[in-house]
């Protein structure tokens, strides 16, 4: 696949993920959230898990320097799922935690086109 086959492909999927994400929340009924909000953490347990994950991450990136970004994917695919368990288990009524699964299944899409699995 050429580079601009790869490039019209993600536009495609980024405008694809953009209708999706607009239909979920319009038919569940869920608010918009500003194009960079920071994610709040639901409780400690939740960010001090996350903080674990990110200096895991780190460590990783020191030790290993090879599988940077298969370590990054890995890493932002581990932490939208566990948002989304999360989400799921204190907040379930805000179903938030759908919007998560939605984004790590085109993510997974995303880096699978860049990656070219």
């Amino acid at each position: 696949m050429t580079f601009q086959q790869k490039v019209i492909l993600l536009v495609v999927l980024v405008v694809v993920f953009t209708i999706a994400e607009n239909t979920i929340r319009r038919k569940l009924k869920l608010s918009r959230q500003p194009f960079f909000a920071i994610y709040r953490p639901l409780n400690n347990f939740h960010k001090w898990i996350e903080l674990i994950l990110i200096g895991l991450l780190i460590s990783f990136i020191i030790v290993n320097q090879v599988l940077i970004p298969y370590l990054l994917i890995a890493f932002f695919i581990l932490l939208q799922l566990f948002r989304m368990v999360m989400e799921w288990k204190y907040n379930r009524k805000e179903k938030e935690y759908i919007m998560h699964g939605v984004g790590v299944i085109f993510f997974s899409f995303f880096m699978a086109v860049i990656v070219n699995l």
